[in-house]
Parts: structure tokens; sequence; C-alpha cells
């Protein structure tokens, strides 16, 4: 159990580590939401898989960690589809 926590802060600090670039972006008007939509959502599965390992209690730990996931992959998806162009 001790392993899993320490992993969930991992990457709660690797979602803020995403978010810090992305925030400056935005509030710089470099880019918009339109076109950080897709590292946004990467940053809320991660926080979302992260917290789920992190705090929730493992009997709900499982279904939030697939969504954050989800959310992940769904956000490279669309990335890719974008540079892709």
């Amino acid at each position: 159990m001790g392993a899993e926590r320490y992993a969930g802060y991992f990457m709660l600090v690797t979602a803020l580590i995403i978010a810090v670039p992305v925030l400056v972006q935005i509030r710089a008007r470099e880019a918009d939401f339109r076109h950080t939509w897709a590292p946004v959502l990467f940053f809320l599965g991660l926080a979302a898989t992260g917290g789920a390992f992190a705090f929730v209690p493992s009997d709900k730990q499982t279904s939030i960690a697939v969504a954050g996931v989800a959310a992940m992959l769904v956000s490279l998806l669309f990335a890719q589809a974008k540079v892709s162009r």
C-alpha cells in the first residue's frame, strides 16, 4: 500500500510539472484553450490517477485510476490527430 501512495504522489507532482507551461502559455496569450485542451485533459487524467493512488481507499481506487488513464489516452489520441493534420 505504501508504494502505491508514493506512486500517486509522483503522478501528482508530474501533473503539476505538465500544468505549469500550459498555464503560462494561456496566461501570456500565446495559446488559447482551443489549442491547449489536450494537455489540460492529460493533466486532469494524470491528476485523477495520482489522486486515486495517493488518497482514495483501495475499493474505489481502481475505477478512478482507470478513468484517469482513459482521459490521458483520449488526450494523447486527439493531440496526435491535431499534429498529423
